[in-house]
């Protein structure tokens, strides 16, 4: 019986965390799946912890390889792999119900040739274990769409998710696209699903929330965001943006669209890091021209249709600096 799901598994330094991240996946209703560990050189007793679980049930596969980061040994997974789709599971984080791939396996039953089935992530706070999902999802009502149907749709709603972890992906098409995902940057889901959405997938929805990422942690990219980070930032999108100009209109749009949002964050980020002077010149420069020629056109995301708003009435300064305002004073 060929395997249907093979879940990929980064492993490192999330000792705390990491059992409750294979329990979930061990306690599904639907068995035929194969978990694929991959520890990544972690100094901790990931490794110890992961060998254990795997004498305890042989659909858990455990490899162990020197540290190349969380892309590196996602793309190692997914060479092991022997499932049909492919799901991604980071070491700190958790599915919240035993029926994840239950309901997948439905959707993707229903919606043949499918290869991409997004459900829905929650945010767990650490400091004082609040749970926080978003607005109810109606997404289902777009099974079976191509990205030129329903990516225009999820930018204008704010429902498009860069996450791996929030989607079951068919191992096929990304292996034949060569999908992997870039090693070495600090944004790895940005860059890697504007590749994926490049290539025009069919999409189907869960409009459940199962994924549960752990915010608020000490080694967690959120909290030690610093000028290399945000050099990635500008990277990704000044390449994707040379991408998404080859695109059809319609898709090149949207996704540009969803650029500008991410243009956006990084220029907000720049007022809310603690970096020199000089480094943030040479980012706000960066995403200056990225915005110059696209800010006014690309609007589809509502929050870049208000930042226009700023750019038309006060320039690039004045709208940075509102933004630079907001993301101070909202906390984050």
């Amino acid at each position: 019986m060929e395997i249907t799901f093979s879940v990929v598994v980064p492993v490192y330094k999330a000792e705390l965390y990491l059992p409750k991240c294979i329990e979930s996946v061990l306690s599904q209703s639907y068995k035929n799946f194969e978990l694929i560990l991959v520890d990544d050189g972690s100094p901790d007793n990931c490794p110890k912890i992961c060998d254990e679980y795997a004498l305890k049930d042989n659909r858990i596969k455990v490899i162990h390889k020197e540290n190349g980061g969380a892309s590196d040994a996602r793309n190692v997974g997914i060479d092991a792999s022997n499932g049909e789709f492919l799901f991604f599971l980071d070491s700190d984080d958790y599915w919240n119900t035993p029926c994840v791939l239950e309901k997948i396996y439905e959707i993707i039953q229903k919606n043949s040739g499918v290869h991409i089935v997004q459900f829905g992530q929650g945010n767990l706070y650490n400091k004082d274990n609040r749970q926080i999902y978003g607005p109810k999802r109606t997404l289902s009502q777009y099974n079976g769409s191509t990205s030129k149907e329903v990516i225009p749709t999820l930018i204008s709603t704010d429902m498009l998710s860069i996450s791996a972890c929030s989607m079951a992906l068919s191992r096929k098409f990304i292996i034949d696209n060569n999908i992997y995902f870039k090693k070495g940057l600090k944004t790895e889901d940005l860059e890697w699903s504007i590749r994926l959405y490049s290539f025009e997938p069919i999409w189907s929805f869960c409009d459940e929330y199962f994924y549960v990422y752990r915010l608020q942690q000490e080694n967690s990219v959120t909290a030690n965001i610093d000028y290399n980070h945000l050099c990635d930032y500008c990277w990704i999108i000044e390449n994707a943006i040379k991408l998404i100009e080859q695109l059809h209109s319609t898709l090149k749009t949207a996704l540009m669209s969803y650029l500008m949002y991410h243009t956006l964050i990084a220029i907000a980020l720049c007022y809310k890091i603690n970096i020199q002077t000089a480094q943030r010149k040479e980012i706000l420069y960066r995403l200056k021209t990225i915005c110059k020629r696209r800010i006014k056109k690309y609007t589809l995301n509502k929050k870049v249709k208000l930042a226009k708003t700023f750019y038309c009435l006060g320039g690039f300064k004045f709208m940075a600096t509102a933004l630079g305002f907001y993301l101070n004073n909202r906390g984050r």
